[in-house]
């Protein structure tokens, strides 16, 4: 996704998902490589209007989670973080920061365990044909009535020369549904 201020995402795509472009083929993975590290850096943000994240950044106890602003829409709503292995931590709402005119938030919390930190990108290099993968936590519907995670493959389609209405820039074919 390109931003207005130029925030290198290669991980990020549409509505708190992330989009994994593989960059040359001197560094291509595989596609079961890329779920692993999807599935290890990818979270749910539990609440009554659920959605998905990644973590960017770890500075000692403290990880930082980027997802969509759309996600905190409700300011009396409890949010919890739900971690790879499971584990909850609240969110305190007024932590929320979110970036101003792309769709875009990062909240932190706390914790002792190790998990994974995504690797950014420049989503400069996401070009048509690409591969692009797409993980995260589908809103649950009359047929799954609990949020599992999803990792779903792709190419990207086009990549906006600027960025459009919030920020939005990247297509990508991928399969995906509201809350990914």
């Amino acid at each position: 996704m390109n931003f207005s201020n130029k925030i290198p995402i290669a991980l990020i795509g549409t509505i708190a998902t992330i989009v994994i472009a593989q960059p040359t083929a001197v560094f291509a993975i595989s596609a079961d490589e890329v779920g692993k590290i999807a599935k290890s850096i990818t979270v749910l943000i539990d609440s009554k209007n659920p959605g998905s994240g990644i973590i960017i950044k770890r500075n000692g106890n403290t990880y930082t989670v980027l997802t969509a602003r759309h996600v905190f829409k409700d300011a009396q709503a409890k949010y919890e973080i739900v971690t790879p292995d499971n584990k909850r931590y609240l969110l305190n709402y007024s932590s929320v920061k979110k970036l101003p005119n792309i769709d875009l938030a990062v909240v932190e919390f706390t914790s002792t365990q190790t998990y994974s930190v995504a690797k950014i990108g420049n989503s400069d290099l996401a070009t048509e044909g690409k591969a692009a993968y797409v993980a995260g936590f589908p809103k649950t519907s009359a047929a799954i009535n609990t949020s599992i995670y999803n990792f779903t493959d792709g190419r990207i389609t086009a990549n906006a020369s600027r960025p459009l209405e919030d920020g939005y820039a990247l297509v990508y074919s991928n399969n995906t549904l509201p809350g990914m």
